[in-house]
């Protein structure tokens, strides 16, 4: 059983926890070190002390992306049981005038900022605004732009960019001129029609949380261990990460194989690391995303909503504070009548005023009221002030934006096994943690295969050995054939790009030649290269003219000189030489490539049956596979459903189903990759 520690017991540890738990099953024993004597972090939830109201005292709402793509954190939430609701505002404060939409600006106020938001959208496409990547050309510059400094460019009028920076600030929980251009405008386009929306959860957005620690609980998935404060990470001779904990019990310490760290960027900062290459590594970690972005979450309970006679909305956005968001926390439906408003204030002002006491805030906030409203305070039955420091990242994502290893491994060479989980990797929302702890535990597959038993040590470099026992399963020529077969590849090949009777294909890792020489026989134009001398001087002498001796990151075959790529190869290039190798094979090919490398979730599921990871540097996940794939020119070859659904009957009638070799459709789906452009 494979040790996982998981360091922090908020919503990205506890997704965590569930991801390793659903891709790795049985094979890991998981225990979540939690330094409070609660679960959560920033999803909590709380009761006003006299009357026993709940509100939301920290994060309030997510972020809802079904109509652009796959929603995981959409997905989540139904999986635990949960309930939510959309919540919608078109209101703005400026001032004393409440205003119902941006019709209701002057003329010229509204043209600018309804050009601006243009701007926004001709830039950042809904495509691109859900990818979340910012490595485009324009978006690149964006990201190296001041965020003040785009709204002073493209917003002319006094008014118009008060009333921009307002809103960008509200949500960012920093002044404009903390963050980038790219991180303000992926917040004003939250306010444009056909991006995202927001919703709510039924009994605030704790009920994640507990949802999540009820589950881990009745499966009998992780031990907790509560009120237990981490102090110091390091690695054991036997290379386990070792935990020095202080907790109830005294000093304590513990041993794992695999080690998550689920902390907010100001508490991993206090940790202590060993040794100087892993200290150094999270020093440039913290030194890369350390831009803190601050809140105060102050809600009110009121009598009833008296608000609503002129705000029927979930919310409106105030230009107090530098720009504001104020909750109807009573929409929730659970407030007995009673009003409740949080008001959300963010990033300088909340740090000023977090220096006051709470009663002093409270009448901040209730002073900040339009004069229309005002009267209403006097009807505050109850108030609480929570300090959220340091809690958000004013520029998520770092600049520039990185790959999501780097990321999330921030010392891959002498400490593999240690992966970081965090809001602050993407766009510092509870969608984004979610992602981090998927593509961590994703990451973590690698690990986690190697340390699982096997029959044999696996090899770091392909040689003489890899193929007198390949995968574990005898000699190269007779284990290949337990594999895909000639027929099927080109019967999938015809299927997907309708290719004729007789195409060209080249194999990318084509050992000895037998498959070159299968496709040969079916009547293709099949030509083999393969880089590893000792199998390819083994090659038939009828297939030597068809079976070349070379390296995929420098072909010797034009441009397009094969309609088809059929590799087994990708998984052994390093990672240095990986966007080499595929753009020689997008070079070679004229209409697609056949993905046939291992993925991380392929070696787990056949862990046991097949070595996988002989001479893999790195086992990397599908989604990781798809992005280098888009990198280098590529684009999913099927986007019916139907036709897809038809091939995975096609791939399980042949034989080559989840017990044999493909996983399941979507790593089917993963394969099949057509030439872009």
């Amino acid at each position: 059983m494979i040790e996982v520690g998981i360091v922090g017991g908020g919503p990205g540890g506890l997704m965590a926890a569930r991801h390793f738990k659903a891709k790795c099953t049985d094979r890991v024993r998981l225990t979540v070190i939690e330094s409070t004597d609660r679960l959560g972090g920033k999803l909590l939830s709380r009761r006003f002390p006299e009357s026993g109201v709940a509100y939301d005292a920290g994060v309030a709402e997510i972020y809802d992306y079904t109509a652009l793509g796959a929603d995981p954190l959409a997905d989540l939430v139904a999986a635990l049981g949960l309930k939510s609701r959309p919540i919608d505002s078109n209101t703005f404060v400026v001032g004393d005038r409440i205003l119902d939409g941006l019709a209701a600006l002057d003329l010229a106020t509204r043209s600018e900022v309804e050009a601006f938001h243009r701007f926004c959208a001709e830039t950042i496409s809904t495509a691109e605004y859900y990818d979340g990547r910012g490595d485009a050309p324009a978006l690149r510059a964006l990201g190296r732009t001041n965020g003040l400094d785009l709204i002073h460019s493209r917003v002319q009028g006094d008014a118009a960019r008060r009333f921009v920076r307002s809103a960008v600030h509200s949500d960012v929980a920093a002044p404009p001129h903390l963050t980038n251009a790219l991180n303000v405008m992926r917040n004003v386009l939250m306010d444009v029609d056909g991006y995202i929306k927001l919703v709510k959860v039924q009994g605030g957005a704790q009920a994640i949380t507990d949802a999540l620690a009820a589950e881990l609980a009745r499966a009998n998935a992780a031990e907790f261990v509560m009120d237990t404060r981490v102090s110091r990470v390091g690695r054991t001779d036997e290379g386990r990460y070792r935990v020095a904990l202080r907790g109830p019990q005294g000093d304590a310490a513990r041993d794992f194989d695999v080690l998550v760290v689920a902390l907010p960027l100001s508490a991993l900062a206090q940790l202590e690391w060993e040794g100087g290459l892993l200290d150094a590594a999270m020093a440039r970690h913290v030194r890369y995303f350390d831009r803190p972005g601050h809140y105060l979450r102050v809600s009110v309970l009121f009598e009833k909503p008296f608000w609503r006679d002129r705000i029927k909305d979930d919310w409106w956005i105030s230009d107090a504070f530098g720009g504001c968001c104020v909750y109807d926390e009573s929409s929730r439906g659970d407030s007995g009548g009673a009003g409740i408003l949080g008001w959300l204030v963010a990033g300088n002002a909340a740090l000023e005023m977090a220096n006051l006491d709470d009663a002093t805030i409270v009448a901040r906030v209730l002073d900040s009221l339009p004069a229309d409203l005002r009267q209403g305070a006097a009807t505050k039955r109850e108030a609480a002030v929570h300090r959220w420091l340091s809690s958000v990242n004013a520029l998520p994502g770092g600049a520039p934006e990185r790959d999501l290893f780097t990321n999330h491994v921030p010392e891959p060479s002498r400490h593999p096994g240690l992966y970081l989980v965090g809001d602050y990797l993407f766009d510092s929302t509870i969608n984004a943690v979610a992602d981090s702890a998927d593509a961590a535990s994703d990451l973590a597959l690698d690990a986690v295969v190697r340390l699982l038993p096997r029959r044999r040590k696996p090899a770091r470099r392909i040689g003489p050995a890899h193929f007198a026992d390949y995968r574990g399963l005898g000699e190269y020529v007779r284990a290949r054939k337990r594999f895909l077969d000639a027929g099927t590849i080109v019967s999938l090949a015809r299927s997907v790009w309708g290719l004729g009777e007789r195409f060209s294909v080249l194999v990318a890792g084509s050992a000895s030649g037998e498959l070159v020489g299968e496709l040969r026989a079916a009547g293709l134009d099949a030509v083999g290269i393969e880089n590893n001398r000792a199998i390819h001087g083994r090659t038939p002498a009828d297939l030597a003219a068809h079976n070349v001796c070379g390296d995929a990151r420098d072909l010797p075959f034009e441009d397009g000189r094969f309609d088809l790529v059929y590799e087994t190869c990708l998984a052994h290039v390093s990672d240095a030489g990986l966007a080499d190798a595929l753009a020689e094979l997008r070079r070679v090919a004229r209409r697609g490539l056949f993905f046939g490398s291992a993925t991380a979730e392929l070696a787990l599921h056949h862990a046991g049956r097949y070595d996988l990871v002989d001479g893999v540097p790195r086992l990397r996940a599908c989604w990781e596979w798809s992005e280098h794939l888009r990198d280098a020119g590529f684009v999913p070859a099927v986007g019916d459903p139907a036709k897809l659904a038809s091939l995975w009957q096609a791939v399980l009638a042949a034989g080559f189903g989840p017990d044999t070799w493909f996983d399941d459709i979507d790593s089917l789906r993963l394969c099949f990759q057509s030439k872009e452009g």
